[in-house]
C-alpha cells in the first residue's frame, strides 16, 4: 500500500511541493534556519504523501456538472421595493 502511494499519482502540484520542500530543506541546512527547515519538511511530507489542503484532493473542484435548475424562466419582471 505504501509503495503504491509513493509510486503512483504524481501530478504537477505533487512534484512542485516535493521540489520546493527539498529546496527549502537544503537552504535551511545551509543557513542554519530552523523555521525554514520545518516549512521545508512540511512541504516535503505533503509532496511525498500526496496530501495538501484537507487531504488528497480535499480542495478540488467537483468534476460532475451541476444539476440543472428545476425552476422555469417565465419572463416576468421582478419588482423590487426600496427599504429605507
Amino acid at each position: 500500500m505504501m509503495k503504491a502511494l509513493l509510486t503512483t499519482g504524481w501530478s504537477f502540484m505533487r512534484i512542485l511541493r516535493t521540489g520546493m520542500g527539498i529546496a527549502a530543506l537544503i537552504f535551511a541546512i545551509k543557513d542554519h534556519d530552523v523555521m525554514l527547515g520545518m516549512a521545508g519538511g512540511l512541504l516535503l511530507i505533503m509532496g511525498v504523501m500526496n496530501t495538501g489542503c484537507c487531504g488528497v484532493n480535499g480542495c478540488s473542484v467537483n468534476a460532475r456538472p451541476a444539476k440543472k435548475s428545476t425552476t422555469k424562466n417565465t419572463g416576468e419582471e421582478i419588482a423590487f421595493e426600496e427599504v429605507v
